[in-house]
């Protein structure tokens, strides 16, 4: 990024360390898709809610990313491992009402994308002027000089 190396190695290290954690995606059925919409359907589960809650309470510090006709994706924090994933959604699966879920490590085009971002926000902010801090009592000043005609040079006014 910025004709600068940001990273180097094998696929499956570059996943690990810049990738963040796992995608957990699931899908839910019946009432849960859409959270009921009154009648008695034949739906398990308590509605999405349910299913969301679930998540959460099974992944503390998941978040949710996208959440479209009873598909929910779900970031999931990192240093989890792939067997505990799918050992919990085993476990919790039919009383959250999903009928499938996948989780995926990201691609590794993804994370070449997040390296390329964090290298351009890097490189904004050190193009950036420093922040005026009027909090520490630091004011800056303008200085405005007069150019015309009549201009002797010795008019200047300064504000502070």
């Amino acid at each position: 990024a910025a004709g600068r190396l940001r990273c180097l190695g094998g696929q499956q290290h570059l996943k690990s360390k810049y990738g963040g954690g796992y995608t957990l995606e699931l899908r839910v059925g019946g009432e849960a898709a859409g959270g009921g919409g009154g009648g008695g359907g034949g739906g398990r589960g308590g509605g999405g809610e349910e299913a969301h809650e679930g998540v959460c309470r099974l992944f503390p510090g998941a978040r949710l990313i996208e959440h479209v006709a009873g598909r929910s994706k779900y970031e999931l924090p990192s240093g989890m491992q792939l067997h505990d994933i799918f050992e919990q959604m085993e476990g919790a699966k039919s009383a959250l009402g999903v009928l499938d879920y996948s989780a995926t490590q990201p691609s590794l085009e993804s994370v070449f994308l997040a390296i390329a971002g964090s290298a351009a926000a890097d490189a904004a902010l050190s193009r950036a002027p420093p922040p005026a801090s009027a909090a520490s009592g630091d004011r800056g000043s303008i200085e405005l000089t007069s150019s015309g005609p009549a201009d002797d040079g010795a008019t200047a006014s300064q504000y502070v």
